[in-house]
C-alpha cells in the first residue's frame, strides 16, 4: 500500500537488537550481557562479549577485537588485541588472557589466575574496516562491595 512508504525508517521491521538501521556499509553490533561477572582471586573468569554484523558478510580476517581496562575516566590500559589469527596480550595479562573462541561472533576473553589488580571495568571493542562498536563488562571480586576500590583510589 502507498501508506507504508510514508512510515519513518525507525518503524520498519529490522531484525536487530540495536535501534540503528544498517546502511549500505553495514554495522557491527557488540553485546556484553550480563555486563557484570564475579570471581575470586586466583580463579578464572570469562569476560563475555559477542558481536554480529549487518549484513553478515564481513571477512573474519579483517575483524579486530580489542580489550582494554578502564583505569580512569579518560585512561585505558591495553589488555588484549586480535586481528584475524594474530593475537597480542599486554603487560601483566601476558600468559593469562586468551580468546574464548566459541565460534563466529565470539569476542569473549578468559582471564586466568585473577589478581586484585584485575578487578574493574573492561571495554570490548570490535572493529571491521570502517565500523566499530564497544561494550563494557565489570569484573567484581567475590564478597567485596563493588565501588569500594573506586573510593579508595580517589
Amino acid at each position: 500500500s502507498a501508506s507504508s512508504s510514508l512510515l519513518p525508517p525507525a518503524l520498519l521491521p529490522v531484525i536487530s537488537s540495536s535501534m540503528e538501521i544498517p546502511d549500505d556499509t553495514g554495522a557491527v553490533i557488540v553485546q556484553t550481557a550480563p555486563g557484570k561477572v564475579v570471581t575470586h582471586r586466583g580463579g578464572s573468569i570469562t569476560l563475555p562479549c559477542r558481536f554480529h554484523h549487518e549484513p553478515e558478510n564481513t571477512d573474519p580476517a579483517r575483524i579486530r577485537i580489542k580489550w582494554t581496562k578502564v583505569t580512569d575516566a579518560l585512561q585505558f590500559d591495553d589488555v588484549f588485541v586480535a586481528l584475524g589469527k594474530q593475537q597480542r596480550v599486554f603487560g601483566s595479562y601476558r600468559g593469562r588472557v586468551f580468546l574464548e573462541q566459541e565460534g563466529p561472533g565470539d569476542a569473549s576473553v578468559i582471564i586466568q589466575n585473577v589478581t586484585l589488580e584485575d578487578y574493574g571495568r573492561y571495554e570490548c571493542e570490535v572493529t571491521d574496516d570502517m565500523e566499530d562498536d564497544t561494550g563494557f563488562v565489570n569484573l567484581d571480586l567475590e564478597g567485596q562491595e563493588s565501588g569500594l576500590s573506586e573510593e579508595t583510589a580517589v
